[in-house]
């Protein structure tokens, strides 16, 4: 500080003295001000007031669950809801794709009974099919284990008279008129009617496209590249959502 022609000491760091000032002030608690500065700075959002008080630093957390940020010119450490919330809707969603896949790709039926029900060969599933016609296409199905000869191994079209019964056809759609009998074996369902006619609300074909392809989507918007760019480990936090993917999908 300076005052007239006197020559006075400097101000030391987080002070300073205006121009034609005397005495030294102190900075306000978020404001930085260098050895011998006219005046302070403010810390940016996300910086604090170093030691000295004379530089601002960025506020980062060392774990990516972590969110920091400055309150006064003081870093604070909050959890990051935000990002566990989506890593674990995008874990979720993921899961529940695969997992729609797995159960639903050739899935086995167990055949309760198997036999001519008038000019129909009607197959008997326990527990229930749990199939629809959810396309023009009929579903296929191979049997296998029911101890006859002319059936085991070779595939038929099936329709759908109820959640347990399944009529047996031809290829061709045509009735089957012999008299098989059987109480065992297993039919599997042929790839991709496994996955056409297979599913609740709507077939698993499509189910899972509406489960995981919104959230990729999601990733490559604008809001999406300006969430991770709060987080001061971006990239960390990307590629935590990305884990959580993974994982969801292992």
């Amino acid at each position: 500080a300076s005052l007239g022609a006197a020559k006075c000491d400097p101000c030391a760091a987080g002070r300073f003295a205006p121009q034609g000032s005397g005495t030294c002030s102190s900075c306000s608690a978020d404001a930085v001000s260098p050895a011998s500065a006219e005046s302070c700075t403010p810390c940016a959002k996300g910086h604090a007031v170093s030691i000295d008080r004379s530089t601002c630093i960025p506020c980062a957390s060392n774990s990516v669950w972590v969110l920091s940020s400055s309150t006064s010119g003081v870093c604070d450490s909050t959890v990051d809801y935000a990002l566990i919330a989506l890593v674990a809707a995008a874990g979720a969603l993921h899961f529940l794709g695969v997992y729609l896949l797995v159960v639903s790709f050739k899935r086995s039926l167990r055949i309760d009974d198997l036999a001519a029900s008038g000019d129909r060969v009607v197959l008997s599933a326990n527990p229930p099919h749990g199939m629809r016609h959810w396309a023009r296409a009929r579903a296929r199905v191979k049997l296998a284990d029911t101890g006859i000869q002319s059936v085991d191994q070779h595939t038929f079209c099936v329709q759908v008279l109820d959640e347990r019964r399944l009529e047996l056809q031809a290829l061709g759609g045509g009735p089957i008129s012999d008299a098989w009998e059987s109480s065992k074996g297993i039919a599997r369902l042929c790839f991709p009617y496994d996955i056409l006619h297979t599913g609740t609300l709507a077939p698993v074909a499509v189910q899972v496209p509406l489960l995981l392809v919104p959230f990729w989507l999601a990733l490559s918007m604008s809001w999406a590249e300006n969430f991770f760019a709060l987080h001061a480990r971006s990239d960390k936090s990307f590629q935590a959502a990305l884990v959580g993917l993974a994982s969801g999908a292992c």
